[in-house]
C-alpha cells in the first residue's frame, strides 16, 4: 500500500507504530466502516494512545470519506460519533463515579 501511495507510510499518530496504510486495509480488506471501527477494532489507538486518537479522528473520517465515498455530513459524522465514544470512556473521570 505504501508502493502504492508513499502518504499511507504517514504516522496516523506521532509517535505510535500505526500508518494511514492500516486506515486503508482496515476498509479494503476488513470492511470498516467508521471512524470508531478502525480506531477502537482495527488499531490499538484507543486503548494505547493517552488522546486516544481524538486530534486525529478527522484526519481518519477525511481519509476514509476519500475510500469510502463520504460526503462532508458523513466525514463530520463519523468522527463525532467517535469522539462521543471517547467522550463516553472517560465519563468515570469527570463524574467521579
Amino acid at each position: 500500500l505504501v508502493v502504492k501511495d508513499p502518504s499511507a507510510a504517514a504516522a496516523i499518530v506521532p509517535g505510535r507504530p500505526e500508518i494511514m496504510a492500516c486506515v486503508d486495509w482496515a476498509v479494503r480488506e476488513e470492511l470498516a466502516v467508521s471512524v470508531e471501527d478502525v480506531l477502537m477494532r482495527r488499531t490499538q489507538i484507543y486503548y494505547r494512545d493517552p488522546d486516544q486518537g481524538l486530534s486525529i479522528a478527522d484526519q481518519v473520517a477525511q481519509r476514509m470519506g476519500v475510500l469510502l465515498g463520504w460526503d462532508e455530513g458523513t466525514r463530520n459524522a463519523s468522527a463525532a460519533a467517535y469522539a462521543r465514544t471517547v467522550a463516553q470512556s472517560r465519563g468515570w473521570r469527570d463524574n467521579g463515579s
